[in-house]
């Protein structure tokens, strides 16, 4: 029966229940109370929650998770969470209002899981979810989140969480300040780590001084024992301590027969002090004591210092400037101070209020009060926007000046700032070829160096076997390839945060390779090269009315429309005195424009054709009207909407509507053209006015009336000629070429594009500014530079200190700080990335930027009359 002679729970380790050491005469232990079959054999269960957990791994044919693993499970009955009898709570809607995230009729929740111990539990708990086809499953081994995708009207959360109290585990929703804990409390564990280390390291090499002295000058024998018995009990706290995490990381890559960075680490720190007990025990040879505590405490400073980097990371920064906790005042109806409540239990159409010096904690709509926000932790904007009555606030910007009334529009879970969180989840959760590669190849370069050690050993011991042990560590420790497996990582995480503090937002871990390796960017127009956004160029006067008058009476008419062309016009007053004037007997016609009375004359606004039929446009004066357009009014036909204002008898005004360019549209394309990058232009749009722009854009190839079918067969035939695509749209419609492209940009700033969350970009542009793309193209190429360089130094250090701790040159603790020194010289050169200034170049203007963004291109009206 396999573990019940050492009493132990073959699932958690805990002592078996009444199972004591003492044997019976035959020598057989007595049955414990729980017993299951795993491959083959009798494994004994502390609990009814081992035993269950174990049958389910049994039942769902995953036995190998036990042989994967390299951590006991922790019992079912010893973890905190939620209870089976909280259960039920999973499917109310408070829990769904609180933290499911909805989309597209699938929910979404991410959960802490508690009692997981390795990766062999995060792969149990996928395998077993995924099993049912309503359930998409993604397990974090480090940061202990799950993320969960299913179909409510399929199965349940309650059944999806039951399946994992089965397996011996718990959960409890997650959330930022959780997270943030979380992440303060892996800090605080290696801050002890490394001052143990450190204090460790002091006293022992205080020893060792006495010791060295000795050596030279002669001492006693009992003191030399002390001295080196002491060293032993300080150095045994620092290797059982502060080196716990170097020895779990290669057992744990050695069961799975893969050789990791910290297993050459492990051995020359093992071997060390082995080596140093032994000696101590039986007054002889050499001790390391000294060198075992400064390989460990210049290896944990090393890393420490790379864990700060991360930590300043977008994703932090977000977490650590959202301040949960702070408290909001509810407001009544009449908005009159109702209680204070705090962030989780604001829901949509709530009313409250932000101080000034407060964090907007959801996404709302202005009641009252006006204020200027700072959105820079969203956008990368560093000047605060104004925002006053009707203005939509985000979630995780700032009020700075005064106090706002607000509306809620989203719950908290829902809101802008966590769909960013959600986001960088997602790219935080996959591994850069780059750093599959780093990983790779640190493995066989860790599989050289046990190699070439053992060679070394092997060759010191028949030389000179007194030597054998300190030059042996010494080339473990020294050609150690930290620094190479930090090479990407670290450089990509500096990167990425660079970028989101310049509001581009990688989403996806590729996202930034593929962006340095960009040869052809793919252009939509509406809302991408444009705003997407209707504005007033130019009015054409027909009447004996004025401008002032003439949008006195498209605003009477316009006000009764939602449409957006109506904005235009009503809009127009925006800030200034109100005409009152009100138009009567309104028509919408939709798509088309409106029909009303103003002061007692019938007008009609909106396309030509509409103000012209028959049933109200006066035949005889249509003729005239005819012949007089043809020698005065001009139309514009590029990205305009062509709107008129009439009575039955005349046209009383031309209106020019266009769909702005981007103030950056040129900049930004003369940019990607000097570094070498073709730029193309696909659009829906059917106008032939779309070539004439993207001509005038010095644009390489231009295609209009393309359907998202052919944008995407399109980006395919570049990339069967080799060509590495970068797709830049809005998000909606250009869901499938963003998809089909290398990498993918979405214009996603708040207000513009489409929802945050629904985005299948690799990355998106969160501020207003086109040019941003040329930040993140720089930024790429940047990074390339850097993880090159990181490469060649890991490289280039550890091919000439090889030879040099082979050849006996350098003593073992000279090499634990050589090693941490590569290390940090790769963090502190990739935290360049963060400090990197684009150099932003005054690119030469097009001859006809001025009139592409004033929108002169006109064509006679005759031609649209025929």
């Amino acid at each position: 029966m396999h573990d019940v002679r050492n009493n132990i729970c073959f699932h958690c380790g805990l002592s078996l229940p009444g199972a004591l050491p003492a044997l019976s005469n035959n020598n057989q232990v007595s049955h414990p109370e729980y017993v299951i079959e795993i491959a083959g054999e009798q494994c004994a269960m502390c609990c009814f929650g081992c035993l269950c957990a174990a049958q389910t791994i049994v039942d769902a044919g995953l036995e190998i998770f036990y042989s994967n693993r390299d951590a006991f499970s922790e019992s079912p009955d010893s973890l905190q969470g939620f209870n089976t009898e909280d259960l039920g709570y999973y499917d109310s809607s408070d829990f769904t209002t609180k933290y499911v995230h909805t989309e597209s009729g699938s929910h979404e929740v991410t959960l802490m899981v508690m009692g997981i111990s390795c990766t062999a539990c995060a792969w149990l708990i996928e395998k077993t979810l995924r099993r049912s086809e309503h359930v998409n499953a993604n397990m974090n081994a480090a940061n202990h989140r799950l993320n969960l995708k299913w179909n409510p009207e399929e199965i349940r959360l309650s059944d999806i969480v039951q399946s994992i109290i089965r397996l011996g585990y718990r959960t409890a929703p997650y959330t930022v300040s959780e997270h943030e804990e979380a992440i303060k409390l892996e800090g605080k564990k290696r801050l002890k780590r490394l001052g143990v280390a450190g204090l460790g390291s002091m006293q022992v090499m205080m020893f060792a001084v006495g010791l060295y002295a000795g050596a030279i000058q002669g001492m006693m024998a009992e003191y030399e024992v002390f001295l080196r018995y002491v060293s032993m009990m300080v150095a045994s706290v620092v290797v059982i301590y502060s080196a716990r995490p170097f020895f779990y990381s290669a057992f744990r890559a050695l069961k799975k027969l893969h050789f990791n960075m910290d297993l050459p680490v492990s051995i020359a720190i093992g071997l060390a002090y082995i080596a140093s007990v032994v000696n101590t025990v039986f007054h002889q040879g050499e001790v390391y004591f000294d060198s075992v505590c400064m390989f460990t405490f210049f290896l944990l400073l090393t890393r420490h210092i790379e864990f700060v980097t991360r930590k300043k990371s977008y994703l932090n920064t977000l977490s650590q400037s959202y301040s949960l906790p702070q408290q909001y005042a509810l407001l009544d109806e009449k908005l009159q101070i109702q209680r204070s409540v705090d962030v989780d239990q604001l829901v949509e159409g709530d009313l409250f209020q932000i101080k000034a010096g407060q964090t907007v904690p959801v996404d709302a709509v202005i009641l009252s009060g006006q204020s200027s926000l700072d959105e820079a932790l969203l956008t990368g904007e560093a000047l605060p926007l104004l925002k006053q009555k009707g203005d939509t606030v985000y979630g995780g910007s700032d009020n700075i000046e005064a106090p706002l009334s607000v509306r809620t529009l989203k719950s908290a879970k829902d809101s802008t700032l966590f769909n960013i969180v959600r986001l960088i989840d997602r790219a935080q959760s996959e591994k850069p070829a780059g750093v599959r590669f780093a990983d790779k190849i640190a493995s066989f370069f860790v599989l050289g160096i046990l190699l070439v050690a053992s060679a070394v050993a092997t060759l010191w011991w028949q030389l000179d076997s007194s030597r054998a042990l300190a030059i042996t560590l010494s080339v473990l420790v020294i050609s150690c390839p930290c620094a190479l497996a930090l090479a990407t990582p670290s450089a990509m995480a500096a990167a990425v945060s660079a970028l989101a503090q310049k509001g581009f937002l990688i989403t996806q871990g590729n996202a930034l390779e593929s962006l340095g390796e960009v040869t052809h960017v793919v252009f939509d127009k509406t809302g991408t090269i444009t705003t997407g956004k209707l504005s007033l160029e130019n009015i054409s006067l027909h009447s004996a009315l004025d401008e002032n008058q003439v949008m006195v009476i498209a605003n009477a008419l316009e006000q009764h429309s939602e449409h957006p062309i109506a904005k235009v016009f009503t809009g127009a007053f925006e800030g200034k005195p109100q005409p009152g004037v009100h138009g009567i007997d309104i028509k919408i016609f939709p798509g088309r424009g409106v029909q009303g009375r103003v002061n007692d004359t019938l007008y009609r606004i909106g396309k030509l054709d509409f103000v012209l039929e028959q049933d109200f446009f006066n035949v005889t004066s249509k003729v005239a009207m005819k012949a007089s357009m043809k020698s005065t009014v001009k139309v514009t036909v590029n990205d305009r909407a062509n709107f008129f204002l009439a009575t039955p008898n005349q046209i009383i005004a031309g209106f020019e509507l266009a769909d702005t360019l981007r103030p950056d549209a040129v900049e930004t394309l003369q940019g990607l053209k000097q570094r070498g990058i073709e730029i193309h232009l696909l659009s829906g749009d059917p106008s032939p006015s779309v070539i004439a722009l993207g001509h005038e854009l010095g644009m390489d190839q231009v295609l209009n009336n393309a359907l998202p079918a052919e944008k995407v067969t399109w980006i395919k035939n570049l990339q069967a000629k080799g060509a590495v695509v970068a797709m830049v749209g809005d998000g909606i419609n250009d869901a499938p070429s963003l998809k089909m492209a290398q990498v993918s940009v979405a214009m996603g700033a708040m207000g513009e594009g489409a929802d945050l969350a629904k985005t299948a970009s690799d990355s998106i542009i969160m501020n207003r500014h086109l040019s941003t793309l040329l930040h993140a193209v720089d930024q790429a190429a940047y990074s390339k530079k850097i993880i090159r360089q990181n490469y060649s130094w890991a490289i280039i250090y550890n091919l000439s200190v090889l030879p040099l701790a082979a050849s006996g040159m350098v003593a073992p603790y000279w090499s634990a700080l050589g090693m941490s020194l590569s290390s940090l010289f790769v963090v502190l050169n990739s935290c360049r990335l963060l400090a990197i200034k684009i150099p932003k170049g005054s690119y030469p203007k097009n001859i006809v930027a001025d009139r592409i963004q004033s929108g002169v291109h006109a064509q006679a009206a005759e031609g649209l009359l025929k």
